[in-house]
Parts: structure tokens; sequence; C-alpha cells
């Protein structure tokens, strides 16, 4: 069975982390999140849309 990356609080150890053991865990934690939301890009995709329609409209 696989253990998770970051331990629960019970499972975590009681000696402090070190700086860089403690910044590469946050930075692998924020990498598992996506950069851009899917509702973001389609968002922009229907406002580009939205304005192309409109342009081609007044032409």
């Amino acid at each position: 069975m696989a253990q998770s990356p970051d331990p629960t609080p019970e499972e975590a150890p009681d000696e402090p982390v070190p700086a860089d053991q403690a910044r590469e865990r946050d930075l692998a934690r924020r990498s598992n999140n996506p950069a851009l939301s899917p509702w973001l890009i389609l968002g922009v995709i229907l406002l580009a849309a939205a304005g192309v329609y409109v342009v081609s409209a007044l032409i």
C-alpha cells in the first residue's frame, strides 16, 4: 500500500524539518494543483467567441 506524500499531523515527526526539505515539500504540494482551472479556460474561450461574434455583426 502506498503512503501519501504528506504525512498527516499524527504521522509527522516531532523534530523540526530542515528549511530546504520544508520548501521542497511545499513546492511539491502546490505542484499537484493545476495552474489554470478548466472552467477559466472555457470562460476565456466563450468570451473570445462572443467578441468575434460582436465584431463580425458590426462589419
